[in-house]
């Protein structure tokens, strides 16, 4: 992770176990012995770490625990929605969890219904008086559940793992703590992850949104078995209002014991009472980097710098890329290497279609995803901090291109993957090999630009192509 990523904006406790250990407080070293349970790198088993969270104010006929395949929520119909959820992800989760996006509407766990307990429809959080400043926010995300396979992703999508969030924050901050938990997930050997809502008064939760509650804040515990037998964990409690996009969030670093005391929940009640309460009621140092820790994109890899460096795309082109490509509302487009984020942002505001960005550098993710929520299309644009040489790029309809002419080689493998009729429109590189369906060239200013259109099944060529330009492009 780069020196600069909101990953360092964490709390670290770091505690020996089997060793000597001085508590807070005290001059007195207790000896404290726990046994990890038994976990690998493939399977969601166990959700939970040293114990589920119990809720001081459990009611049989208002709570109960519901085990998806990848994940676990405790859900609250006082407050429709789950109190904590608890999901496993490891370096090898990670490595699926390249495409991210939506797997059909929100939908009800008809199990909580006839179970009785009051629960909530996509309606809820998509209807005409939601649609302008509100948005459903996932617990466990999609992309952490689909590496689990496509039962969990759809799982993923019942409504007992929504929070009522403001859209605004839903496609910045909250993206930002998500993708978080992704690169802990990528650098360290595993981690479990507690995230879920803070209301201090539901009837107040109720007023503010209508049917559903509005929590006031959010929070997020993350569990790790660290080096030479420790537990490292991280804890951070982030208001319900949009930060800025270079908001330091070390100013929300908490203690367990903080958000216990705010939400009513005990989390990691199984270990040794002592060690409990020295890891619960510490804030400590952040969360080092671990630069060279294999990087999840594939086998071997290391943490990557750009392949290209960061030059904005005109609008007009933008504008001309997109109508060459035949976008429509229906369409899903990406675009690899997004930048700034305005060709999605431009897809999902004159289209209305969905769109990803992905970008490997973090300064660029941040830009993006700020001008999501300055241009309130987040309902429609995710930002993603992935290298793209790793993406499955088949669910696509649209491809968008602004890289160096080897890298568009390089992606042949992957777009060749696509469905037939997908477009790829390129700026100003061509793709050696394959044979453009359309070229159009545009003059903005003093310069002039080449766009490239294909359509999949790509047309491969022997003859050499055209020599491109070996400008840098991003």
């Amino acid at each position: 992770m780069g020196g600069d990523k909101l990953a360092r904006a964490v709390c670290l406790v770091c505690v020996q176990l089997s060793f000597l250990q001085f508590l807070p407080g005290t001059s007195t070293a207790v000896t404290v012995d726990v046994n990890w349970p038994l976990w690998d790198n493939k399977t969601p088993e166990p959700h939970t770490i040293f114990g589920e969270p119990v809720y001081i104010n459990h009611d049989p006929r208002h709570n109960t625990t519901r085990k998806y395949k990848a994940f676990t929520v405790y859900y609250d119909d006082r407050v429709l929605a789950a109190r904590w959820t608890a999901i496993k992800l490891t370096p090898h989760v990670v490595v699926k969890n390249a495409v991210s996006r939506r797997q059909g509407p929100l939908a009800t766990d008809t199990a909580l219904a006839q179970k009785g307990y009051k629960v909530t429809s996509g309606r809820d959080y998509t209807g005409p008086a939601m649609a302008a400043a509100w948005s459903a926010g996932q617990m466990v995300s999609l992309g952490s559940a689909l590496a689990y396979g496509q039962q969990a992703a759809r799982e993923s999508m019942y409504t007992s793992n929504i929070c009522l969030q403001l859209s605004g924050y839903n496609s910045s901050t909250w993206a930002r703590l998500e993708q978080l938990c992704t690169e802990f997930a990528r650098d360290y050997r595993g981690v479990w992850i507690y995230t879920g809502p803070i209301y201090p008064d539901p009837r107040k939760a109720f007023a503010a949104a209508g049917t559903v509650p509005a929590p006031v804040a959010f929070y997020k515990i993350v569990v790790s078995p660290g080096e030479a037998g420790t537990v490292d964990v991280l804890a951070l409690r982030v208001p319900h209002w949009p930060l800025p996009p270079d908001a330091e969030l070390s100013r929300y670093l908490v203690s367990i014991r903080d958000i216990e005391r705010e939400t009513g929940l005990d989390f990691l009640h199984e270990l040794p009472d002592e060690l409990e309460g020295a890891i619960e009621s510490a804030i400590w140092d952040i969360w080092p980097d671990v630069p060279n820790r294999p990087y999840a994109g594939g086998k071997g890899r290391k943490n990557r710098t750009p392949d290209v460096i960061f030059v904005p795309t005109p609008p007009e082109v933008v504008d001309r890329m997109l109508e060459l490509a035949k976008v429509t509302k229906d369409d899903l487009v990406y675009d690899l290497g997004c930048g700034d984020g305005r060709i999605v942002v431009a897809a999902a505001k004159k289209y209305g279609c969905r769109a990803v960005g992905y970008d490997i550098d973090p300064k660029r993710v941040r830009e993006s995803q700020e001008n999501v929520a300055k241009n309130n299309v987040g309902r429609l644009v995710r930002i993603e901090q992935k290298d793209i040489f790793t993406l499955d790029l088949s669910r696509a309809d649209v491809i968008t291109l602004y890289l160096l002419p080897k890298l568009n080689v390089r992606l042949i493998p992957q777009l060749e993957k696509l469905k037939p009729g997908s477009r790829i429109v390129s700026h100003d590189f061509n793709m050696k090999g394959v044979r453009p369906d359309e070229v159009v060239r545009l003059t903005t200013g003093h310069a002039q630009h080449n766009i490239f259109l294909w359509t999949a099944p790509l047309k491969k060529v022997t003859e050499e192509e055209p020599a491109a330009s070996e400008e840098h492009g991003s």
